[in-house]
């Protein structure tokens, strides 16, 4: 099975789910990334049968706009697109 990756719900307000699936155990790393480039959110999380689902709520600290969403595990990174409103 392919990795996947979601971000839902998205566009949001600061609360939403990180999803990522793979056949693979592990731990990996979960980034929230500003236009500027720099690492606003960061997070260690772990895949458990395959599945990772990390629930993040960024509150009103962070102004609207474009940011990514970067998990890097074993070796690879997978960016997402993240609209806050």
């Amino acid at each position: 099975m392919p990795e996947t990756v979601r971000v839902y719900p998205n566009p949001n307000e600061g609360s939403f789910t990180f999803e990522f699936q793979t056949d693979n155990e592990g731990t990996g790393e979960l980034q929230i990334i500003n236009v500027m480039g720099q690492s606003i959110y960061n997070a260690n999380v772990a895949a458990a049968n395959g599945l990772v689902q990390h629930q993040i709520n960024l509150g009103d600290n962070f102004k609207k706009g474009l940011y990514v969403v970067r998990y890097t595990f074993n070796g690879e990174q997978y960016d997402r697109k993240l609209i806050l409103k």
